[in-house]
Parts: C-alpha cells; sequence; structure tokens
C-alpha cells in the first residue's frame, strides 16, 4: 500500500465515522426530522469568508457548492479520487 492509498482510505473511514456521528446524534434527537447534513460551512464557519470576494460567477458557484455540500459526500468523493490517481500513477 502506497500513500495514495492510505489518504484514500482514511478519507473513506473518516467518511464513514463522520455519517455514523450524523445517526447517532439524529437518533438522540428529540424532536421530528433531526438529521443535519454535515457541511464544511458547518465544521468550520468563520473559515470560508473569502469566498464572497471570488468575482468570477462559475468559480463561486463551483466552490460554494463544495463547501455546502454534505461533507461525508465529499470526503467519498475525495477519496475515490485519490484512488483513481493510484490507478495511473504508480509510485
Amino acid at each position: 500500500m502506497n500513500k495514495i492509498t492510505i489518504v484514500g482510505i482514511a478519507c473513506w473511514l473518516f467518511s464513514l465515522l463522520l455519517l455514523g456521528f450524523q445517526g447517532i446524534s439524529s437518533l438522540m434527537g428529540t424532536e421530528g426530522n433531526v438529521w443535519k447534513n454535515l457541511s464544511l460551512v458547518d465544521m468550520i464557519p468563520s473559515g470560508f469568508n473569502w469566498v464572497h470576494a471570488i468575482s468570477s460567477p462559475m468559480v463561486y458557484d463551483a466552490i460554494v457548492y463544495i463547501i455546502t455540500m454534505p461533507a461525508f459526500m465529499l470526503f467519498i468523493a475525495i477519496g475515490l479520487f485519490f484512488f483513481i490517481i493510484n490507478a495511473f500513477i504508480k509510485v
């Protein structure tokens, strides 16, 4: 196993851990629909103030989509990206 594979597996394990955390927290809730998808904006609330300064609408929309998508899906996609990179680059 090389470093790229380990990073991909770590991303997938982190996404499963995050999904498990969200599942347990939704089971502990007492009001109606308590499932809440965590995003990067929820994890780091003041870390993305620079996004509003982006002048290109296409880049702005892409960045906003990435930072507001559910974090477990983002980490699954990042892990998949590292596995694809590993398939083409043998280190």
